[in-house]
């Protein structure tokens, strides 16, 4: 049985890899694009900080997708 997050929605697909020569400038770097920290790097952004946000594989596909993605 899949999650309703994996069985109702299309998974974002990540952007192509920078080129290895890429710098990025960021005040924060959030690594993990699942349900808290998409929300944290958002909050972070409204607060004024230059946000970078990192993920691996899909955004939200991970353990966000397998679960109720609830913040408790």
């Amino acid at each position: 049985m899949n999650s309703l997050w994996l069985s109702e929605t299309k998974p974002l697909r990540n952007p192509p890899d920078f080129p290895s020569d890429t710098i990025l400038e960021s005040d924060i770097c959030v690594v993990g694009a699942g349900i808290f920290g998409t929300t944290c790097a958002y909050y972070l952004s409204k607060l004024g900080f230059n946000v970078v946000l990192l993920e691996k594989n899909c955004v939200g596909g991970q353990t966000t997708g397998h679960t109720t993605a609830k913040i408790t």
